[in-house]
């Protein structure tokens, strides 16, 4: 699985602030771009539900299972893999 697709992963966050103008775009395009909110939320040292609650304050649409699930299978099958 791609976990990063748009340029690569993103620092960890101090944990005793919130993100940049600068790194709210980035988390709100690598999301939009297909990364998934647990990758991101890995790459950044936040849980998925501080990263949830943040994407839906910025105004960010959060995918549903079915399209989560679709985005899954669609970067598999570019990879060549079998399954998810």
């Amino acid at each position: 699985m791609t976990s990063h697709p748009i340029g690569p992963p993103l620092e960890p966050l101090p944990p005793d602030r919130e993100p940049t103008r600068t790194e709210r775009v980035q988390l709100i395009a690598r999301y939009q771009g297909g990364t998934t909110m647990e990758a991101l939320s890995q790459q950044i040292g936040r849980s998925d539900d501080w990263l949830r609650i943040r994407l839906q304050r910025w105004g960010v649409r959060i995918r549903g299972r079915s399209e989560a699930q679709r985005l899954r299978w669609k970067r598999h099958r570019a990879t060549g893999n079998a399954t998810p």
